[in-house]
């Protein structure tokens, strides 16, 4: 199930029919909870197929379980960063997502928001984390800096210099893009 999260058309040259069906269902369950935030369904699938599955020590359930939620949980952040839903990038941080992990595509959510233009969820994101979050480079290198550049958003570079203590930012001009 957690592979189906982040498959890539190319893997499934490799598998059957049963196997397709499954990452397609899971990939529609994921779909459903990136866009409400009820995590209800793929809990309920995993759980089904979890008494198949055989682990070393009895903890080591509870332990990919928590895993599971915790990379479901910080998928809906990047996607509600790619997306400009502020309000599911909030409920997200609030529902423990990490605001360090990546998306498929390695990208953080600060990131997607930052070359989405998503000004509002970059805001938001950056009055929630600290500049370690901030400081966190693409697999490519890029700084957030780098990616406000590249995307032509004076506002995100405003609002990430500012996060991360750079002279030269007014309050002022920082709370009216905020």
């Amino acid at each position: 199930m957690v592979a189906s999260m982040n498959t890539s058309p190319r893997d499934l040259m490799w598998v059957d029919k049963k196997v397709k069906d499954e990452i397609a269902r899971f990939r529609n369950m994921a779909e459903g909870f990136r866009d409400s935030g009820d995590l209800t369904p793929m809990l309920e699938a995993f759980e089904q197929e979890l008494p198949a599955k055989a682990f070393a020590q009895p903890s080591d359930k509870d332990l990919v379980r928590g895993f599971f939620v915790s990379l479901a949980t910080s998928q809906r952040l990047v996607a509600a960063a790619v997306n400009g839903n502020t309000e599911s990038l909030i409920e997200a941080l609030d529902g423990g997502a990490d605001m360090r992990s990546r998306n498929g595509s390695g990208r953080t959510a600060l990131q997607a928001g930052i070359l989405n233009l998503r000004v509002a969820v970059v805001a938001a994101f950056l009055r929630r984390c600290d500049p370690s979050a901030v400081s966190m480079k693409t697999m490519e290198g890029e700084s957030a800096l780098d990616l406000c550049d590249q995307a032509g958003s004076h506002e995100c570079r405003l609002l990430v210099r500012h996060k991360l203590g750079l002279p030269g930012q007014r309050l002022l001009h920082v709370r009216a893009v905020e």
